[in-house]
């Protein structure tokens, strides 16, 4: 059984927190090979930095997949409710400006 929640894609998931922020999402969407090479890319440059890659390419790959969930038998076996990712977005920036991680 899963419990997921919406089925939006990456973009669009960007585009609400842009919105709630006030902020411009991006709009380069990079190919799926481009996105795997600049995961190697960070990779390689973490070997030099000793940082942590802000992307590498199995995150890369991850990423690049429509990753789309059924919840339907958890909702009916178990009541699962999904919540609204806009609400999951008006949640988390409440909290966070509540808790004085950023000045809206």
């Amino acid at each position: 059984m899963i419990c997921a929640g919406e089925n939006i894609s990456y973009k669009e998931l960007f585009d609400l927190i842009a919105e709630k922020f006030d902020k411009k999402a991006p709009n380069f969407i990079m190919k799926r090979w481009m996105f795997v090479a600049y995961g190697y890319f960070e990779q390689t440059i973490s070997m030099f930095t000793g940082k942590v890659p802000a992307m590498d390419p199995g995150n890369a790959r991850y990423m690049s997949v429509n990753a789309w969930y059924d919840s339907s038998k958890a909702v009916k076996a178990l009541d699962y409710k999904i919540i609204p990712v806009k609400k999951m977005i008006e949640d988390a920036y409440n909290w966070y400006k509540e808790n004085g991680y950023f000045e809206p």
